[in-house]
């Protein structure tokens, strides 16, 4: 059947075809296993930012990597101000139970931690505790917590050999 749009990521569906694009997957898994929020346009909101911020932090990680360290300081903080409006007193980002959306927004939160930690950053959540919070909320999921206890889990990398942050 082949691959119409042969790309990074690919996942092979149980039908033998090939479906790419990150936020493509995201969904079809969020169809199988429940995991689309009541609110779509919502959680699309959430996804498509969220895909934006890491395509900034990731080009970044292969580029320019040097220059995230001022994005951490003089952007950074308000583009987590307006995640922790957006998310405002829900318990995830597109409502009351976690969604595909959230799966991106944690794994993006997670990876700006680890460059943070690694380069003696401020605290990227001192000053937003809801998504500080948030991120405990979504780690503290059953199937989540034990995922990450398990030998499978992979931390790391977070980026391809060649780059400059992995």
């Amino acid at each position: 059947k082949g691959c119409p749009f042969p790309d990074l990521p690919y996942a092979m569906m149980t039908d033998g075809s090939y479906l790419v694009q990150s936020n493509a997957i995201l969904r079809a898994i969020g169809y199988k296993y429940n995991l689309i929020a009541h609110n779509i346009s919502l959680m699309d909101q959430a996804l498509d930012q969220a895909t934006d911020l890491d395509a900034t932090i990731t080009g970044a990680c292969y580029r320019d990597f040097s220059s995230l360290k001022l994005y951490f300081i003089q952007k950074l903080p308000q583009q987590l101000h307006d995640w922790a409006k957006f998310l405002g007193d829900k318990p995830f980002m597109a409502g009351d139970s976690v969604s595909i959306a959230d799966c991106k927004v944690y794994e993006i939160f997670r990876k700006l931690q680890i460059i943070a930690n690694e380069h003696a950053l401020p605290d990227l959540f001192a000053a937003t505790p809801q998504l500080a919070t948030y991120i405990q909320r979504f780690e503290s999921i059953p199937a989540i917590s034990k995922y990450q206890a398990s030998d499978t889990y992979m931390s790391r990398p977070l980026n391809n050999p060649h780059a400059q942050f992995r």
